[in-house]
């Protein structure tokens, strides 16, 4: 979770701005890199014979973790 709701906004922020993004565009990067797994991926882990429930609390956890982390690095660019 670390891995997605941290690493992956400050890099994605650090690229964008590398690039010379800002304003709104820098926003949207943030957005967009800071968003929880996909619940589609309980469904896969089930068809697949993957650890679904596993799986299920993570995206949980990573959702109210979300919660936390999206405005924080929308709130750091904007």
């Amino acid at each position: 979770m670390f891995l997605k709701l941290i690493l992956m906004p400050v890099l994605a922020i650090g690229l964008a701005l590398g690039f010379g993004l800002s304003g709104a565009n820098l926003v949207i990067v943030a957005a967009c890199s800071a968003v929880p797994a996909s619940s589609s991926g309980y469904a896969m882990a089930r068809q697949m014979g993957g650890d679904a429930p596993l799986v299920a609390q993570i995206i949980t956890l990573q959702t109210i973790l979300a919660a936390i982390t999206m405005p924080i690095a929308i709130a750091l660019v904007a």
